[in-house]
């Protein structure tokens, strides 16, 4: 069953979230469309969080946390 959300494009997905104004979070996305096949070897990646919920302290926590749960490199599967 298709939800109808496959015909959006990634950008169009995240533009959507992240302007509803009881949003509150962080998007961290690929810059290139992850269209099948998809790939694993995505390079730039950008963050978009609400600044109506969020201030960038808060962000930089946040990740902060994320970071320290992620495998290192060296560690991570390719």
């Amino acid at each position: 069953m298709n939800s109808g959300l496959e015909v959006y494009t990634s950008s169009e997905l995240v533009e959507e979230l992240t302007r509803r104004g009881t949003w509150v979070g962080v998007v961290i996305a690929s810059v290139d469309e992850a269209r099948p096949p998809i790939t694993t070897h995505h390079r730039r990646f950008e963050l978009r969080f609400n600044t109506e919920t969020l201030d960038i302290a808060h962000v930089r926590l946040l990740l902060e946390g994320v970071l320290t749960q992620l495998p290192q490199i060296e560690d991570a599967a390719p």
